[in-house]
């Protein structure tokens, strides 16, 4: 989720920065918009506001499910 502090990103660029397969990542980045931490905009995906707390390591109510390292 780290990836995603700086604003919008694409998949490419998700996927060049991280070095995670295009398609791992979009099963990722499916995983946290479920959570809420994430959503998808004009063809990138950007941290919600939630997402954006978890970010800054404050605490949520409930974390997601299992770690991303984005």
């Amino acid at each position: 989720m780290r990836a995603l502090a700086g604003g919008p990103r694409s998949i490419e660029l998700l996927s060049r920065d991280t070095g995670i397969e295009a398609g791992e990542l979009m099963a990722v980045l499916m995983e946290l918009e479920l959570e809420g931490l994430v959503e998808q905009f004009t063809g990138s995906y950007q941290l919600t506001m939630k997402g954006s707390r978890y970010t800054e390591g404050k605490k949520l109510a409930k974390p997601p499910a299992e770690p991303v390292s984005l």
